[in-house]
């Protein structure tokens, strides 16, 4: 993110120095920070940088600032740990609406990371979060062979009566969450239930955009903005 805030702080990050790296550990993660000095903006100094730090594996988010000077970016799809993580700091809702989708990308292909861990992922992901619930909704087409025994333990753990649908539930949105994991930036947006919480694990600016545009009443939280926002603040009182 841009360090505009720290130019305040005297000698720790003048308007022509390089970015400045903050390391810490956050949930078991080792996170490195970069304040990126505001005169960079738009430069190709910026560019070699972001590309530069998003290679050789690393996992890049980049800050809501930043987005203008990349307008093809796509933030990282979060570990199931991490989107169990953010769903969890949230006000409890009692019914789960997962939304998912199946894909033709091959294995072979370099985009296809979303796609190829969808599977383990959400398994990985209810066992984590399923504790409490009322219901459990799977929606759309992503929902593989090994789905049955998933509810079938899901069930006998804690009686929780999970289905796999096509279509999004009618529920009570004061009560009801909804995460998305589809790729694709097109949701179900007039079909959410009213006041319902939305978590978008793809960071899609576009799903943000249509949801402020047309559903003000629904809470729309995105992995990308919850981290902006948590980093921001461990920043801020450094």
């Amino acid at each position: 993110m841009f360090g505009t805030a720290a130019e305040k702080k005297a000698g720790f990050l003048a308007r022509a120095a390089k970015p400045q790296m903050e390391r810490f550990f956050w949930q078991d993660n080792a996170v490195r920070l970069c304040l990126i000095p505001p005169a960079w903006a738009g430069s190709r100094k910026l560019t070699n940088f972001i590309y530069r730090m998003g290679g050789e594996g690393q996992e890049l988010w980049m800050a809501p600032e930043l987005e203008p000077y990349f307008p093809g970016w796509k933030q990282p799809f979060p570990e199931p740990e991490l989107a169990a993580f953010i769903l969890r700091r949230q006000p409890f809702r009692d019914n789960l609406v997962v939304l998912s989708q199946r894909t033709q990308k091959r294995e072979e292909d370099g985009e296809g990371d979303l796609h190829r861990q969808t599977g383990w992922w959400q398994e990985r992901f209810l066992e984590m979060v399923f504790t409490d619930l009322n219901r459990l909704y799977l929606v759309g087409d992503g929902w593989g062979s090994g789905t049955e025994s998933l509810l079938d333990w899901l069930y006998e753990e804690s009686g929780l009566a999970a289905c796999v649908t096509d279509r999004m539930p009618d529920t009570d949105g004061r009560k009801t969450a909804v995460v998305d994991l589809c790729a694709d930036s097109k949701i179900p947006v007039k079909k959410m239930a009213p006041g319902s919480l939305y978590l978008d694990l793809t960071s899609s600016p576009e799903k943000r955009r249509v949801m402020r545009q047309k559903r003000a009443d629904i809470s729309y939280i995105s992995v990308r903005n919850y981290l902006d926002t948590a980093f921001k603040a461990r920043y801020n009182v450094m």
